[in-house]
C-alpha cells in the first residue's frame, strides 16, 4: 500500500511513524512546501 501525507510538520511525522509501526511494508511519501 502507498500513502502520501501532506505536510511535514508534528502531525505529519506523527502520522508516518504511526503507519509504519502498523505496516512495516508500506510505501510512505511526506510532501511539504519547504524548499532548500
Amino acid at each position: 500500500m502507498r500513502y502520501l501525507i501532506l505536510g511535514g510538520g508534528p502531525a505529519g511525522i506523527a502520522a508516518a511513524k504511526a503507519l509504519r509501526k502498523a505496516k512495516s511494508d508500506a510505501e510512505i511519501v511526506i510532501a511539504t512546501e519547504e524548499t532548500e
